[in-house]
């Protein structure tokens, strides 16, 4: 058989990709010492590496993530792009951000990495869905942008998914799109020197920030604003009124404890550094200076991850073992490595275990972990683990094939318990007050991309005390990528136009909670659980607080299954003594079947120290609804809005 010259330098060059592989797996346990490389060699397909002298940037972005910035083309694309600025002036530079689409400067403060908007926008995310009567900003998720500073104005009009960290703007910071729709969000490390205007935001969650004083009437928003440790910010309102006119203000004057988001900086020599800021309490205002309160590794430390089957390696022919790397991975992380995860999708076939205090596990363009098949969760703290973080991850349940997801749960199917577990419920795990484990930036889906069934038990289960999470939204999905073969119906909202996705029906997707917490000391800041089958947040666990709760109950139960069950959307166990809840909304559109809930919240609210502020109802649409805002309190809700102050 006569072979090309090109054919063999394709397979010799497979079999050295391989080998190098199997070599660095052999290394580890050999040479436990040996340094990881700085610059590590990031994957050019996913990694895009820019400095102020590339006067093409823009073009290059557009070329490489214009599909991931069309709502067909992007929602639920498997592609990830991560884009890093190297300290300089962006003159007149434009990064229209999409889906699963991070945008980081590399700076070791914000205005390292500067943009100058004459003639450009700079960093900007429009609304996805421009039509009338279309989703506006409702379906613009999963994407980022942390760590520079822009000249001007910046547009950022998104719902939740979508952080915004360790930023400057000179001017306005503008977080919705001329009006349209827009469920966002979270920011938190901003300095603004100009208004924010949240729009038509129905809600929006601000942490240690300052802005210029902006009275409420020019800030606006819809239902529910959180300030958090944040300067400038509105007065409080306490407003108990049954309508859309009055949007609820909640000033958190200090945060109590919480520590910032870990990010990556590059030195005058092109090596890299993971910057860890350390825990801070009773803080407000924003952090920008690294210093003695932030920890600095070098690069030689951390693990750079690909996933299994990236473009370069396709290319190649090459399709790697996904257990192969799954298995690296857990072996630099019982080395002591830290871990950053490029962007792509990552199937792990067991789950990645943290077994070293202070460990990092970092994100970089909405990097997916997707649980092993034999249903374990995607990452496991192992208890008594202080100081551990874990950012910028998206999580996802594994498919199953749809007939069995209708199956009874036996032997040869196991339920998939949760895809983060922190501790274990055979250790009791107080965890450690002065250097608490965080979660940052954690988006955990069951359904969406894949147009196969998936199920969960518990998203998260935090059975570990002293954890921090800061902005996560745990999604049961009410859309997914259409169906192989299905048509879609007509929109519900478009006359003359037909629904983009495969709308969630009863049995689908089931997920019984978004996060149950069991540890003591628990605090989240942008805590955002939607559409789940069964209580969507239990709280167990002794002084906890949440500042900021949203929370839209399914689309697609009915009173049997849901209502009669006394199903809520967050509900603390009676026995708890302390528990703080501030700024947090539960709503309703139950499209397919008639269903009333009882209660939104249940607290035990007899106990002194359980307190409140600034919870509410919000009928958006459908059959039937939620009566009462708090075991059985505030009016019932025959009107769009239920408070209680």
């Amino acid at each position: 058989m006569k072979i090309s010259f090109s054919e063999v330098k394709k397979k010799t060059k497979k079999i050295v990709i391989y080998a190098l592989f199997f070599v660095n797996l052999g290394a580890i346990s050999t040479v436990a010492q040996e340094n990881e490389s700085n610059p590590p060699l990031w994957p050019e397909s996913s990694v895009l590496i820019f400095d102020s002298n590339d006067e093409k940037m823009s073009e290059k972005i557009i070329l490489r993530t214009k599909h991931l910035t069309d709502r067909h083309t992007g929602h639920f694309s498997k592609d990830r792009v991560v884009i890093l600025l190297k300290p300089g002036l962006y003159l007149n530079q434009e990064i229209n951000v999409g889906y699963y689409t991070q945008v980081l400067g590399l700076g070791e403060v914000p205005a390292a990495v500067t943009f100058a908007t004459a003639r450009g926008r700079g960093v900007y995310s429009d609304a996805m869905d421009q039509r009338p009567g279309g989703a506006g900003s409702l379906d613009t998720f999963w994407r980022s942008a942390e760590n520079f500073r822009q000249i001007g104005d910046l547009k950022w009009a998104v719902s939740q998914a979508a952080p915004l960290r360790r930023i400057m703007v000179s001017n306005d910071l503008i977080l919705h799109d001329n009006g349209l729709y827009a469920s966002g969000g979270f920011m938190a490390n901003i300095l603004i020197n100009g208004h924010v205007l949240m729009g038509s935001q129905q809600q929006w969650v601000t942490r240690n920030s300052q802005m210029a004083s902006t009275p409420s009437e020019i800030m606006r928003g819809a239902w529910s604003l959180v300030f958090i440790g944040t300067r400038g910010n509105p007065q409080n309102t306490n407003q108990a009124k049954n309508t859309d006119t009055h949007c609820a203000h909640t000033n958190i004057e200090l945060t109590p404890v919480v520590a910032e988001k870990p990010f990556i900086t590059i030195n005058y020599d092109g090596k890299y550094h993971l910057q860890v800021p350390q825990v801070k309490k009773e803080s407000a205002g924003v952090e920008h200076i690294i210093d003695k309160n932030t920890t600095t590794i070098p690069f030689e430390k951390v693990y750079v991850a690909r996933p299994n089957n990236t473009p370069e390696s396709l290319e190649e022919g090459l399709h790697l073992d996904e257990s192969f790397n799954t298995e690296i991975i857990q072996e630099k992380l019982d080395m002591g490595r830290h871990v950053v995860f490029t962007p792509g999708i990552y199937h792990l076939t067991k789950p990645l275990v943290v077994s070293h205090d202070n460990q990092v596990l970092l994100g970089l363009g909405l990097a997916t972990l997707v649980s092993p098949k034999t249903k374990d969760p995607c990452i496991i703290v192992s208890p008594g683990k202080e100081g551990v973080r874990v950012a910028g991850l998206m999580l996802e349940s594994s498919t199953e094939k749809n007939e069995d997801s209708l199956k009874p749960l036996q032997e040869d199917r196991k339920e998939q318990e949760s895809l983060l577990l922190w501790g274990s419920k055979d250790t009791k795990d107080p965890g450690k007050n002065e250097n608490p484990g965080v979660l940052s930036d954690i988006f955990i889906r069951v359904g969406g991309s894949e147009s196969e069934n998936s199920s969960c038990k518990t998203m998260i289960q935090l059975e570990s005390g002293n954890v921090i999470g800061d902005n996560l939204w745990l999604w049961r999905a009410d859309h997914t990528k259409l169906r192989h073969g299905e048509k879609p119906i007509k929109h519900h909202t478009i006359d003359g136009a037909t629904e983009d996705y495969h709308l969630v029906r009863k049995g689908e997707y089931q997920t019984d909670h978004g996060i149950v917490v069991e540890g003591d000391n628990v605090t989240m800041y942008g805590l955002a659980a939607e559409h789940m089958t069964k209580d969507a947040v239990i709280w167990n666990g002794e002084n906890g607080r949440t500042f900021f709760f949203q929370c839209e109950l399914p689309y697609d139960v009915d009173q049997e299954s849901f209502g009669n069950q006394g199903y809520t959307g967050y509900k603390v166990n009676e026995k708890v003594n302390t528990h703080e809840l501030r700024g947090a909304g539960v709503y309703s559109f139950f499209r397919d079947f008639p269903c009333i809930v009882e209660s939104a919240f249940l607290l035990p609210i007899e106990k002194e120290n359980v307190k409140y502020q600034n919870i509410f109802t919000r009928y958006l649409n459908g059959f039937g609804g939620i009566l009462y805002v708090l075991n059985k309190k505030g009016s019932s809700t025959g009107s769009l809005m239920s408070r209680i102050p």
